[in-house]
């Protein structure tokens, strides 16, 4: 007797437009922690312009969704 063969694997798909601006802050917090442990301590003020910026991507992804 043959064995039928299984249909292959169909996953979800997946809306990536819609997730940018999550995967924008989640890229910008995971930058700023391996930051802050491999390099030595930045100049004043750097740590809340980079996180200024990835928020004021964040936020313009958001406005274009």
């Amino acid at each position: 007797m043959l064995a039928q063969a299984t249909p292959p694997f169909v996953g979800p798909s997946i809306d990536w437009w819609a997730l940018s601006p999550m995967l924008v802050l989640l890229g910008g917090g995971l930058f700023l922690l391996v930051a802050a442990a491999l390099t030595p301590s930045w100049p004043r003020g750097w740590y809340a312009l980079v996180s200024c910026i990835t928020a004021g991507a964040g936020l313009v992804l958001s406005i274009f969704l």
